[in-house]
């Protein structure tokens, strides 16, 4: 699976691309890589700057942070969805999940945040 490319605009705006994620065929390592100078994921254990709801600890578990902070790297246990009326335009079950990413600009240590998804599917 792609990572999912993490940048910030010159408004300091952050995305995540793709989302949502889709995430199928069980355990999955979701990658998360920051594609833009000047800022890095933050040195803050066990996340890292990758915040899911307390809610979800046991579905996202084992957080690395690599690569002097441009790679946090999370496994998703990717259970099967808990409600089935919850479907993609294929008919497809899934379970959304939302989540924090935040980054640092690394000359003042100001964080940015934003708001992404990621839909399990099993």
């Amino acid at each position: 699976m792609p990572p999912i490319k993490v940048t910030v605009d010159p408004s300091h705006v952050v995305e995540c691309s793709p989302d949502p994620r889709d995430v199928r065929n069980g355990v999955q390592t979701i990658q998360f890589k920051l594609d833009t100078d000047g800022y890095v994921f933050p040195d803050l254990a066990p996340h890292f700057g990758i915040d899911f709801d307390d809610l979800d600890s046991e579905i996202f578990t084992r957080f690395t942070r690599a690569q002097n902070g441009k790679l946090v790297n999370v496994v998703d246990q990717n259970h099967e969805p808990k409600n089935k009326d919850t479907v993609d335009p294929e008919g497809d079950p899934f379970t959304q999940f939302k989540y924090t990413v935040t980054v640092v600009r690394t000359a003042d240590q100001k964080a940015f945040s934003v708001d992404p998804r990621i839909r399990n599917y099993g």
